[in-house]
């Protein structure tokens, strides 16, 4: 299970990261933020004691059809995605940010080649 997330959208991403079941290093969080990330103490007891594994995304996004944050590099989306989860494409993808953001991420796991049916999206604006 690969859990992605962007600013508030992780709420719903946490409580999945907390509720599912999964072994350690089966499940992934990527989370993006923008200045500091929500649920910093609560991400990282889950990670000692579930073994989530964490990954931090820092910095706005780097470019409008870009899902990472500047903090990256210069990466490609696919390049860093299936250098972070190589069997990406083997795995349920649970998505929340907003809607171009998500749809971003939505292209990138496409040419991963995960699955429509694997990939599981939800929206916010404000």
């Amino acid at each position: 299970m690969v859990l992605v997330g962007a600013g508030v959208g992780v709420t719903p991403l946490r409580a999945l990261a907390d509720g599912l079941d999964y072994s350690p290093g089966e499940a992934v969080l990527l989370l993006r933020y923008t200045e500091r990330p929500l649920f910093v103490d609560e991400f990282h007891a889950l990670a000692h004691e579930r073994g989530l594994q964490i990954l931090w995304l820092p910095g706005p996004r780097r470019r409008a059809d870009s899902w990472l944050g500047a903090g990256i590099g210069d990466i490609d989306d696919l390049t860093a995605l299936t250098g972070w989860v190589p069997d990406i494409a083997d795995r349920d993808i649970y998505v929340c940010g907003p809607k171009s953001w998500t749809a971003a991420v939505r292209r990138t796991t496409r040419a991963a080649g995960v699955p429509d049916a694997q990939l599981h999206t939800e929206n916010f604006r404000w």
